[in-house]
């Protein structure tokens, strides 16, 4: 058994991989970890800092007839993205043109009728990205989202639903102004509680409305 520390932009996945894992269950689900994993819900927002418990890797063993061919079929380690698109009035932006490109990877794609836009099966080191609507470009960053729970997390969720609460490598604290005011925003836009404090109420929704 040992230690791996995440860093920034570090998931699961990527970790696994590091290590020789097909499968990040293998880290996630074993007993070492169990604090952990109560503590973060997914295994792909992890928080920098954090130390999993990574098993030693031993090979797999099948038993099969010497006489015969036998083929086996190794699973690929892919990524999921989904991303939607709204307006200034939080509705979905439908069928609209746009541009998404990932590690240099450029693809012309227009949104669903609910606003979003779904990439499968990216490679799992995916990691540096943009997506370009109206000619707006935005960075994209994955695998580079904190929990919740955490100030970078929270101020990175807001500011993805248009909500400025600052930058998160600037020195900003959950007493700013500017975050205060972003959340104040954030509740009085989803009928919570408005105290400009992002307590468990208030983290709830945002995970909810952000979408992890």
């Amino acid at each position: 058994m040992s230690d791996h520390t995440v860093r920034q932009g570090e998931h699961l996945t990527r970790i696994a991989e590091k290590y020789g894992f097909r499968d990040f269950h293998t880290i996630w689900d074993d007993g070492a970890n169990s604090k952990l994993k109560a503590k973060r819900s997914s295994p792909n927002v992890l928080n920098p800092g954090d130390v999993l418990q990574v098993p030693e890797k031993s090979p797999p063993t099948e038993s099969r007839p010497t006489t015969k061919i036998h083929i086996w079929q190794v699973p690929s380690n892919t990524l999921d993205l989904e991303i939607i698109v709204k307006d200034e009035n939080d509705e979905p932006r439908k069928d609209t043109p746009c541009s998404l490109t990932i590690e240099g990877d450029k693809q012309d794609l227009s949104t669903d009728p609910d606003g979003r836009i779904r990439k499968d099966d990216l490679p799992f080191r995916s990691e540096i990205g943009s997506l370009v609507v109206d000619n707006l470009e935005i960075p994209l960053r994955i695998g580079h989202m904190d929990p919740v729970d955490e100030l970078s997390g929270k101020i990175a969720r807001l500011n993805n639903l248009g909500y400025d609460a600052g930058d998160i490598d600037e020195d900003t604290d959950e007493t700013s102004e500017k975050f205060r005011s972003a959340v104040e925003e954030f509740q009085c836009d989803h009928k919570i509680h408005v105290d400009g404090i992002c307590g468990t109420a208030t983290q709830a929704k945002l995970k909810e409305v952000h979408g992890c």
